[in-house]
Parts: structure tokens; C-alpha cells; sequence
């Protein structure tokens, strides 16, 4: 079965359908930054390729660093124990590895180091053969003699004292454990014209790696007979959450779940969206919600804390809203946690400019069929996608209203309301004032903090 290199998600979904139709592919080869992503779509490609009761006889696993390619073929064309699909996979390859790629991966050399010695080996051995050195020239302490530029080129930036701690140990692991370049460069013709000629029926290869070189003749090969996944960091929230929602999303279906906007804004703010730390999150929230089905931003609270971000913004929705005893509360929470004035000041500042972003919305010709009682959802299919329009048009950042995940903008067009344009304006000038008099006066910041709040908060605004 002939396939082409796609993204990660396309590729995993349209792998699986195929293997639904009864067309699976002789080699998979899974690769990329983002492990998490790549460890979840190995193990959904396994359950879809060979039952787990058979794996014991019919799943053999290779570790990268230590692979044969004359073992791999060997163990590809020998009849399975059982009748069963028989599947050879082999973890953190370095078939694919070269020059090119052994710079890409120089920073995680001591990453690897703790938790794989045997990647961090391979990496260390193809970065030091690029650079024109030998284990003969860095053993021994040799590694002192060679200028920390030139270490610091080709590992990222250490300093000596950092060198010392890790360096020695990574070439006596290679050392004792005999990894040398010339073996880690192995022969890959033999597999090469195994695959090329096809595997017996039902016998499957999966090889998995943290980065490739494309040039290499064997990536070239299976590009063509098999199928290729790249799992490459996601970037962009609404990409993130659907990246989320593909691993979480069956799970929620099951329970018949639903985050609410809020809830997924505040899963943000705590995870950054990490699809590990976030996936985690909703299988949690799962649990702890029972038989209710919308999960509220509350939930989220419960179960992963208030961080400091949190409690920012406790403030100023309370703020934004007019809630003076909340807002108040909220301030002495932070203060109680060590937050400085003058950084709750500046998260004030920003929140009065969005809300006159948002005033000057409403006096544009943008929001079309916008109510100040529209439901959230009414309002990203009839109002959000124009507002993006302007943004994408306009190149408007992160500092503008227009360029804020959509519930931030849903919220601040609700509560601008409460506020006259010239009131936000005013505020605005008196924030100055406050932020003037808390770095050149005497005055108590969290006195002049309180005071500015209840101004903001009372019946004139």
C-alpha cells in the first residue's frame, strides 16, 4: 500500500480507517517533538493492528541505540508463534539519524541523559563525529582541552562547571557499554530491499524516532510503500484544544460531558493547553463531575488549584463586572500570596483598555447581530468569525481586544456595558496617577490599590 507523508492526526485517522478496510501498511514510521501526541497515536495503531492477548507471542520490541538491522529482517520474515498478525516495532530508532539531524537534538543531549542513556549516547556520538572528535580525544578529561565555544556550539550553552557534571558521565556510559559511531550506523540496504520487496503477509514494522533526516534512502522507501506520521508541536490555542478534544473527545462522548467556555479558558490558563497535562485534566474531570454533564470553570478549580493566573483573573472579571467585595477579596488574596501591586496594577490597566477596545467594537459596523443577553455559542457562530476577520486584516496581536481568545472578547463586550466610554477613559487616566504615585511617593501602593477599586466599582462608573 502505497502512502504519503501527512500531518499527525490525518495520518493516525486515516491509517486507522484504513485498517478498518482491511489495508494495513507494511512499515509505519512514527516521528516527531511531541511525544505525548506520539505515544497515545503508537499505542491507538497497536490496538488497531494486533489484539493485546497476542502480543505477548506475536509483539517483539526493539530499543533504538542497540537495533540490528540484520535482527530486525530476520525477525520481520519469521513465521509468527501463533496465527496473528506479528508485528516488529522498534522504539527511539536511529536509522534515520545523521548529521543534520544530531545538530537539530544537540540541547537534549543532557535531557536524555537521566531518563534514556542509550538516545543521549547516540545523539552525543553522531554531534561529536560531526564536530571531527573521538571518544580517544574527550576521555580521560581530553574534553577540558577543547575551547567551550566550540562546546558550547554543538551542545547549546553549559558552562564548565555544568560540563563537568554531565559530560564525563555520558562518555564513560559510552565507554562501558562499547557504543561506538560504526555501530550506530548501521546498514540499512538489507531492510531497505526487504521492504521494497515486501514483508510476508500480515508481518508489520513500526518504527518510531524522535527526529529524521529525509535525505536518508530508507525514509524515501517507506514514504513510498508505507506510511509516514509526523508529530510536530502544536501551535495555536483553537488547534491545541481540537488536538485535545480528538484524544479527549471519545472519552466525553462516552460520559456525555461538555467543558463549557469558561471551563476550557480556565484548562488554558492552568495547563497552557500542554495536551499531556491537559488530557489528564479532563479524565479527572470526568470522574469528579459524575452524573452532571457540563463541566464548569469551578470544576476546574477543584480539581487542579488556583494558580497565580487564576486569581489575576478572578480580579478583574470581578472588576469588570463591578463587584467591589469580590474585588476586593480577590486583591487581598493576591497580596496574601506575595503578588506585587505594581503587577496587579498592570493586569488592571489591561483589563479597562479591553474593556474601551470593547466599547469601540460596538460603535464599529462589526458585531452585526450582537444582544448584551446573546448566549456564548450564538455569539461565536453569528459574531466571532467577523471579529477574526478584522483581525486577520487588520494584524492586530495579542494586545488587542480582537485578538483574544473568543470568550475573553464574548466577556468583555457583556461587561463594557456597565461602564460609559468616557468613565473607562477617566479610569484609565487615574490608573496613571496611581501607578505615578506607587513608584515616586510614599503613599501605601495597596492603600492606592483599594481606593482606585472602589472607585471603579461604585454606582458613577
Amino acid at each position: 500500500m502505497k502512502s504519503k507523508q501527512r500531518s499527525s492526526e490525518t495520518s493516525l485517522k486515516g491509517a486507522l480507517e484504513e485498517l478498518k478496510r482491511g489495508q494495513a501498511a507494511c512499515c509505519y514510521l512514527l516521528y516527531g517533538d511531541e511525544e505525548y501526541l506520539l505515544k497515545i497515536s503508537l499505542d491507538r495503531l497497536l490496538d488497531a493492528l494486533l489484539p493485546s492477548a497476542d502480543r505477548d507471542l506475536n509483539l517483539f520490541v526493539m530499543e533504538g541505540g542497540r537495533e540490528d538491522v540484520g535482527l530486525i529482517c530476520e525477525t520481520l520474515q519469521t513465521a509468527p508463534l501463533i496465527p496473528s498478525r506479528k508485528i516488529v516495532l522498534v522504539r527511539n530508532t536511529g536509522l534515520f539519524h545523521s548529521r543534520q539531524t544530531a545538530t537539530q537534538q544537540g540541547g537534549k543531549v543532557k535531557q536524555h541523559l537521566e531518563k534514556d542513556p542509550v538516545r543521549a549516547a547516540r545523539t552525543f556520538l553522531a554531534l561529536i563525529s560531526e564536530a571531527g572528535w573521538t571518544l580517544e580525544d574527550l576521555k580521560d578529561g581530553g574534553w577540558k582541552k577543547i575551547p567551550a565555544e566550540d562546546l558550547d556550539r554543538i551542545f547549546g550553552r553549559s558552562g564548565e562547571k555544568d560540563y563537568e557534571r554531565w559530560l564525563p558521565q555520558l562518555i564513560d556510559f559510552c565507554i562501558s557499554h562499547d557504543i561506538s559511531v560504526g555501530k550506530m550506523a548501521a546498514e540499512t540496504g538489507m531492510l531497505e530491499k526487504l521492504l521494497q520487496s515486501e514483508l510476508p503477509n500480515g508481518h508489520h514494522l513500526i518504527l518510531t524516532a524522535e527526529s529524521v533526516d529525509r535525505r536518508k534512502s530508507l525514509f524515501k522507501i517507506i514514504q513510498e510503500v508505507g506510511c509516514i506520521l509526523e508529530f510536530s508541536p502544536i501551535k495555536g490555542t483553537e488547534r491545541q484544544k481540537q488536538v485535545i478534544m480528538a484524544i479527549a473527545g471519545p472519552l466525553m462522548a462516552e460520559h456525555k460531558k461538555r467543558l463549557s467556555p469558561a471551563a476550557w479558558l480556565a484548562l488554558e490558563r492552568k495547563t497552557g493547553l500542554d495536551i499531556r497535562q491537559a488530557t489528564a485534566a479532563i479524565e479527572k474531570l470526568i470522574a469528579y463531575t459524575g452524573d452532571r454533564q457540563n463541566i464548569e470553570a469551578s470544576d476546574v478549580d477543584d480539581i487542579i488549584g488556583k494558580t497565580k493566573e487564576d486569581r489575576l483573573f478572578d480580579l478583574t472579571t470581578a472588576l469588570a463586572s463591578k463587584n467591589l467585595n469580590d474585588c476586593l477579596l480577590s486583591l487581598r488574596d493576591l497580596l496574601d500570596q506575595g503578588e506585587q501591586p505594581l503587577l496587579i496594577l498592570s493586569m488592571i490597566g489591561r483589563e479597562i483598555r479591553l474593556l474601551l477596545h470593547a466599547h469601540i467594537l460596538h460603535r464599529s459596523n462589526v458585531l452585526g447581530s450582537w444582544r448584551a443577553n446573546m448566549e456564548y455559542a450564538a455569539f461565536q457562530k453569528a459574531v466571532y468569525p467577523k471579529i477574526r476577520e478584522l483581525a486577520e486584516s487588520s494584524g492586530n496581536g495579542a494586545g488587542s481586544l480582537i485578538g483574544q481568545h473568543p470568550y475573553v472578547v464574548f466577556q468583555a463586550l457583556k461587561n463594557s456595558g456597565a461602564f460609559s466610554f468616557d468613565a473607562l477613559v477617566d479610569h484609565l487616566d487615574n490608573l496613571v496617577a496611581v501607578d505615578i504615585a506607587c513608584k515616586t511617593t510614599a503613599q501605601d501602593p495597596v492603600a492606592l490599590l483599594e481606593r482606585f477599586i472602589i472607585k471603579v466599582c461604585g454606582p458613577r462608573s
